[in-house]
């Protein structure tokens, strides 16, 4: 009849390797509104087969000396990201990395270069 024939299963979807570029947005007091995209993308996008970002920061004095440090953790599967801060924390520096996520298994690709807004 010419149908084609479907698998029964799911294929793989590897890791990306790459990491996601972010960049902040500091224009409203006490938000930080997060663009995001793959590396050495022009598009706003993410890579095939990653379903969202993670996104780890926190409110430091001085740089963190590992990604560890940092506390804070959102996850976003359309940007932007929005982090909301408290009226105490309001002109301190914040830290952060992303890394992108696979839907099915949870598998994380590697951090992006580590980022104050």
């Amino acid at each position: 009849m010419g149908l084609p024939i479907h698998k029964t299963t799911r294929s793989p979807v590897p890791v990306s390797a790459t990491a996601p570029q972010i960049f902040p947005n500091t224009s409203v007091r006490r938000w930080i509104s997060i663009d995001y995209r793959d590396e050495g993308s022009g598009r706003r996008d993410k890579p095939h087969g990653a379903h969202g970002i993670e996104v780890r920061w926190a409110v430091f004095d001085r740089p963190p000396a590992d990604i560890g440090e940092l506390v804070k953790s959102a996850f976003d599967t359309k940007a932007p990201l929005t982090l909301e801060f408290k009226e105490h924390e309001r002109g301190k520096r914040v830290y952060m990395c992303g890394r992108w996520e696979i839907q099915r298994k949870g598998e994380k690709g590697p951090w992006g270069i580590l980022r104050k807004p």
